[in-house]
């Protein structure tokens, strides 16, 4: 599990930002029945029916509706795709995180959590069977194996959370593309400053992919309200 809750922050080294990974787009089109629509994944600030009324505020935002699929490993019967498309099903994002035991959450929270965050990146295994009728068509099923989103000022920063893998995926270096891929989402939507909150026995990986702990003596500092007014 790359988890990215804990006492730690660090910051991406924009120095360290390497092409570690060199998958090709794959524009694979999924039937998913249940889910978040995606309009989430555009950039928010920019409303139709409300124009702003400071003409100097308007920008353009970059469209993240066109950001290809890509294909991260290939085998005969199945295929593991990183999209930041795909519609999003909170029950199989919950069912993840139960199966790194995290603490339960409420799945009403976690959809809202989802619905604004800037960035949601997705891992699925995509596997091929044949199908019982006589025309032996293949039939393909998509199951979610990692997640990591991001939220975001929409300009300059952004922070990594909720960064995901199936236990039966860890240790096949999903983690690192996972990461690695979002990362590069962020850049091409124009947010080069980019932290995330890690535990301590995750620290040196986080490290190995160019974040650094304590950047230039910046320290993350925490405020846990007493809800009992004590």
């Amino acid at each position: 599990m790359m988890r990215s809750e804990g006492n730690g922050v660090i910051t991406l080294s924009k120095n360290n930002i390497g092409s570690q990974l060199h998958p090709h787009p794959h524009p694979h089109h999924r039937r998913v029945t249940t889910g978040i629509k995606k309009s989430l994944i555009a950039p928010r600030g920019a409303s139709s029916s409300s124009p702003s009324s400071s003409p100097s505020l308007k920008k353009e935002f970059y469209d993240a509706s066109s950001e290809p699929d890509v294909l991260i490993v290939q085998s005969k019967n199945k295929r593991i795709m990183y999209s930041t498309t795909r519609e999003i099903n909170v029950q199989e994002v919950s069912d993840l995180c139960d199966k790194v035991g995290w603490p339960k959450r409420p799945e009403e929270k976690l959809k809202i959590a989802l619905e604004n965050s800037f960035l949601v990146a997705q891992m699925y295994v995509c596997s091929s069977s044949s199908s019982n009728n006589n025309n032996n068509k293949e039939e393909e099923e998509e199951r979610l194996i990692a997640t990591c989103r991001a939220t975001s000022d929409h300009a300059f920063n952004a922070c990594l959370w909720d960064i995901i893998v199936d236990p039966e995926y860890q240790g096949q270096g999903l983690g690192k593309a996972i990461v690695s891929h979002s990362i590069r989402a962020l850049l091409a939507r124009d947010v080069a400053n980019v932290t995330l909150f890690a535990d301590k026995d995750v620290v040196e990986f986080y490290e190995r992919l160019g974040f650094v702990t304590d950047a230039d003596g910046v320290k993350g500092m925490f405020l846990y309200p007493n809800v009992e007014g004590e």
